[in-house]
């Protein structure tokens, strides 16, 4: 079953200017060079779909490869500054475009 991953806000407690959307479109290797690596959407039905779970988890905790560790030592995962919640796709055609 395909899945959409909505974001609920910032890691750190505070909200986001795009909490209770879903992600449109993600390229987690531009985090660093334009603010377009990651576009949400209002409605769900243009969320991206991945396959399942584990492909949305793999997207949420992909390393930037041109700056793998943070200054703290700890794997810099851009996504991961979000608190997001992964659902079930509702039916019908959605937005399949590339992340």
């Amino acid at each position: 079953m395909s899945v959409v991953i909505r974001i609920h806000g910032w890691a750190n407690g505070l909200t986001c200017h795009v909490a209770g959307q879903w992600i449109k479109s993600v390229d987690v290797q531009k985090a660093p060079l334009t603010e377009e690596w990651l576009i949400t959407t209002t409605d769900i039905m243009r969320a991206y779909r991945w396959e399942d779970k584990r492909e949305a988890l793999e997207t949420y905790y992909e390393v930037l490869e041109s700056d793998p560790i943070r200054p703290d030592g700890k794997p810099n995962r851009p996504l991961t500054a979000l608190t997001i919640e992964i659902q079930p796709a509702p039916l019908g055609n959605g937005d399949f475009k590339w992340r």
